[in-house]
């Protein structure tokens, strides 16, 4: 279950008429990341395996951005669905992407596990909103971090970038600690940006 507590953030401070300014700000930061992406994708589709999932992905990432800063503006059980909704799938899609890449597009059942993944990225956020069972939600936003470094350790690279996969996880991760350390990053920055904020 969903602790009602985790929609209490330290940092609740209203600038320019923004309820919980930082956290807002911060996301809008990120969706304003995503669109680089989403232009160095369109000028080298033609040499991306899955451009298709990584477009997903992507905008999913923004909107993921998006849903984050309306949730903090209104903060509660309601408004936390548009956060994760997007989220999953980005998780699951990005799996999608590299499972494609490395294992082979043609490879048989590929297809049908890409559906799958797609799949679980929607009904994972459902559950947790519909049921209040947050376990299928966990494992996809965790356990797809170590599907992912399981998926590049085993099979061949693809592309010459691959490192890139590693230091993505790696800033996920970092965020997931500032995450945890929110209210004691917001003590020590003498109440200027909270860890969450951060992330």
């Amino acid at each position: 279950r969903q602790d009602p507590t985790y929609h209490n953030f330290c940092d609740t401070r209203t600038l320019c008429g923004v309820w919980s300014f930082m956290h807002v700000g911060t996301s809008v930061f990120q969706a304003l990341c995503g669109i680089p992406g989403m232009i160095v994708l369109y000028h080298n589709q033609d040499e991306q395996l899955c451009a298709w999932l990584w477009a997903v992905q992507l905008v999913m990432f923004i909107i993921t951005a998006i849903g984050q800063s309306i949730y903090h503006i209104y903060p509660g059980p309601s408004t936390l669905i548009l956060d994760r909704f997007p989220e999953c799938t980005v998780f699951t899609a990005a799996v999608a992407a590299i499972m494609r890449e490395y294992v082979g597009s043609d490879t048989p059942g590929v297809d049908l596990v890409t559906m799958g993944l797609l799949m679980l990225g929607i009904l994972s956020p459902l559950m947790s909103e519909c049921f209040d069972d947050l376990r299928l939600f966990l494992i996809v936003t965790y356990y797809s971090l170590y599907a992912i470094i399981v998926i590049v350790v085993i099979f061949d690279p693809v592309y010459t970038h691959w490192p890139l996969v590693f230091m993505g996880i790696g800033w996920y991760t970092f965020g997931k600690l500032l995450y945890l350390c929110d209210r004691e990053i917001y003590r020590m920055t003498c109440n200027t940006i909270s860890g969450h904020s951060i992330m």
